[in-house]
């Protein structure tokens, strides 16, 4: 056991090397309106535009998702590394209380909460998952695609912190 512990310690080390933009995804339906951080999102294909995205099946998140099957993901800009901590659970605000309806509007597609002042946004709708070990991969298909902000800085996360990246490429 030993082993596996220090593999799953390095896994995490390497890759906490990569950088990623942060996302919060959000949802709304009969159980409510919830958000959450991650940086496990990743694109599969353009025909049809798809992505995928993996949650911890303890995460309160992982069933409402299963349940909703609709959602927005939200590309954060770099003044919003708040509302990251805020979605992650790293705030004393309670998971039913984190996403407030002063920080959203609905999205146009499938009216799903889509954050004030992020960089883009996509409505999608879970068409598969796939439980692997303690987390489950969520298969999502792309329905609308809005871009408002292109050239605002991204909130991106390496080496367990948050960084500003500039549309020039350059890190703040």
């Amino acid at each position: 056991m030993v082993k596996d512990r220090n593999l799953q310690q390095l896994f995490r080390n390497f890759f906490a090397q990569a950088a990623s933009s942060v996302f919060s995804i959000t949802t709304s339906g009969t159980l409510g309106s919830y958000a959450i951080t991650m940086t496990s999102v990743t694109p599969v294909t353009d025909t049809p535009p798809s992505l995928l995205f993996c949650i911890n099946q303890q995460s309160k998140m992982h069933d409402i998702l299963l349940q909703h099957k609709l959602l927005c993901i939200n590309i954060l800009n770099d003044q919003q590394a708040n509302l990251a901590n805020r979605f992650a659970g790293l705030t004393e605000v309670e998971f039913e209380n984190r996403l407030t309806e002063s920080l959203y509007t609905q999205s146009t597609h499938f009216n799903q909460p889509q954050l004030k002042d992020a960089i883009a946004y996509l409505d999608a709708r879970v068409v598969e998952h796939k439980e692997i070990g303690t987390h489950t991969v969520f298969f999502v298909e792309i329905k609308n695609i809005e871009i408002p902000s292109p050239t605002n800085n991204v909130l991106a996360y390496f080496r367990r912190n948050y960084h500003s990246i500039s549309s020039s490429g350059n890190k703040k």
